[in-house]
């Protein structure tokens, strides 16, 4: 039976309707309670109260873990380099995962698995598979994975040493991502643009890069989240470097990573494990933050305009 957590998530607990119908308060009136029990979705509130805490102490073993995982967050990693990790004043709390955690809400626990100058490519000068968070990310166990990397294998002792490697490794990270016993749903980002290079990071390069991890993201049958069309030619939205988002930058990814990975046909969607096992039904709370002159511009949570055409 699936029931509504406290985040606003619904999560299937395996257990019969009747026996929760007996142990969980059902929110609402009297009315309303009817015809909810009546509709395919069971919404019971659970709130993990000191009373409820001791009734489940009474309750079945299964029961007790059931509730736990209905109550538990949505865990979404994000692997990445300096980008991800975050290079502006206060690191990583002001880095776009940041800003995704607080888009989000509650109902969900976003990680920055971010290191920098990571490539993807296992021979570049600082490859994620050994530099980078891989065991941080597995630990963490996630639900969802967004991998953003590809910036750093531009440089030449990367690209024109290796380049010819990046699409096999790119396949074998997606693998290796892919074999996490959560059988976490892969997001492929597109790299932001290079603006100005620098570091021997280049867009000429980058667009050659987009070309393959789309091409992975087709094969592999994965989602993707386009981080470079949005920021393109917007020099406002970056470093002095031309390479690094500023916060401004970094808060426009945040929206954009949100909206890509909220983005669906209907408010509720399925998580699926690759072998198509069925997976978790995942309700969105959608938290904006409205455009206080009322144009219907999207926001930052502190009012700040973003850019965020084309996407």
């Amino acid at each position: 039976m699936k029931v509504l957590d406290h985040a606003g998530i619904v999560r299937e607990t395996g257990l019969p309707r009747a026996y929760l119908k007996r142990i969980l308060p059902v929110s609402g009136s009297p009315g309303k309670r009817s015809s909810m029990r009546k509709s395919k979705v069971h919404l019971l509130a659970i709130h993990m109260t000191a009373g409820m805490l001791a009734a489940l102490t009474l309750a079945p073993a299964a029961f007790a873990l059931a509730i736990h995982t209905a109550a538990a967050q949505i865990k979404i990693a994000c692997i990445g380099n300096s980008i991800t990790e975050g290079t502006v004043v206060g690191g990583n709390a002001n880095a776009y995962p940041a800003a995704l955690q607080k888009l989000l809400g509650t109902g969900y626990l976003v990680q920055n698995d971010g290191v920098s100058s990571t490539t993807l490519l296992k021979s570049g000068d600082t490859p994620y598979w050994t530099k980078g968070k891989l065991k941080d990310a597995f630990t963490f166990q996630p639900d969802i994975i967004t991998m953003k990397l590809g910036t750093n294998d531009t440089k030449p002792q990367n690209w024109d040493a290796h380049k010819q490697d990046f699409k096999k490794d790119c396949l074998a990270m997606i693998d290796t991502l892919g074999s996490m016993a959560s059988h976490p749903k892969i997001w492929i980002v597109l790299p932001v643009p290079v603006i100005k290079s620098s570091y021997g990071i280049n867009d000429t390069a980058l667009q050659k890069i987009i070309v393959i991890l789309k091409q992975v993201a087709m094969e592999k049958n994965l989602p993707i989240i386009d981080a470079n069309t949005p920021l393109k030619g917007k020099a406002q939205l970056f470093m002095d470097d031309g390479v690094h988002p500023n916060q401004a930058g970094e808060d426009t990814l945040g929206h954009v990573f949100y909206r890509a990975l909220t983005a669906a046909p209907t408010e509720i969607r399925r998580l699926a494990s690759p072998e198509g096992k069925s997976g978790r039904m995942l309700s969105h709370r959608v938290d904006r933050f409205p455009d206080p002159a009322g144009t219907g511009v999207d926001r930052n949570a502190s009012g700040q305009r973003l850019e965020l055409k084309g996407i």
